[in-house]
């Protein structure tokens, strides 16, 4: 590899870390998702469950990168049946939250910390225009089709999860450290809260696929 294409893999490294800290930012529905596990559960749950936010994050982000227009023209054909699956599919995991008990410690091991995992990213995969969004910034920033250049569509993506993991790490270690300072009573309500804000989400959702009939 020559001094030019290391420089030029790196810009694109640094690039993909600005991007997975910028879109990792939002708290969309798996965000709060997340949170709401990290104050049931503490850090490494909550960040168990944001690693499937970035799992589904590189999924757009590959086909967004690839040039994988098909795939987008797919999608905005049928946003409508997207959307309502994505939206029924969060409002069920909003009033599963709710209904169950929020203080409760469920034995991890019976739950299976993979559920939380594949949770948020069935719910992040639900919103798949994101990937026009990422087509937008790559363009934005310079970062056009890299099907031709598989060291470079790697090096980008590799960005793009370490900045996001990174990010989501963070938001973990920042809400389990105000858990610490909050009652169990508290922590209840504001995840009954954080479940109720699912239900909104999902319901809006719904609403805008309809209306964009």
């Amino acid at each position: 590899m020559t001094v030019k294409n290391l420089e030029t893999n790196l810009v694109i490294l640094i690039k993909g870390l600005i991007v997975g800290i910028f879109v990792s930012l939002p708290a969309g529905p798996a965000g709060f998702y997340s949170i709401r596990k990290t104050l049931e559960h503490g850090w490494l749950v909550g960040f168990i469950a944001c690693l499937g936010i970035v799992t589904a994050d590189l999924v757009f982000a590959s086909i967004a990168g690839l040039g994988m227009y098909t795939v987008v023209s797919f999608l905005e054909i049928h946003h409508t049946v997207v959307g309502l699956f994505g939206g029924l599919f969060i409002i069920f995991v909003g009033i599963r939250s709710f209904t169950k008990e929020s203080t409760k410690q469920t034995n991890l091991v019976l739950e299976g910390l993979a559920r939380f995992y594949f949770k948020s990213l069935v719910i992040t995969l639900t919103n798949p225009l994101v990937i026009i969004v990422y087509m937008a910034i790559f363009s934005g920033i310079g970062l056009t089709d890299f099907s031709q250049n598989h060291l470079q569509s790697l090096t980008l993506l590799s960005g793009i999860a370490l900045g996001a993991t990174v990010t989501w790490l963070l938001i973990s270690i920042l809400v389990n450290e105000f858990r610490k300072k909050i009652h169990g009573d508290m922590i209840s309500s504001i995840s009954r809260i954080s479940s109720i804000i699912l239900i909104i989400i999902g319901s809006v959702i719904i609403i805008k696929s309809i209306c964009l009939i």
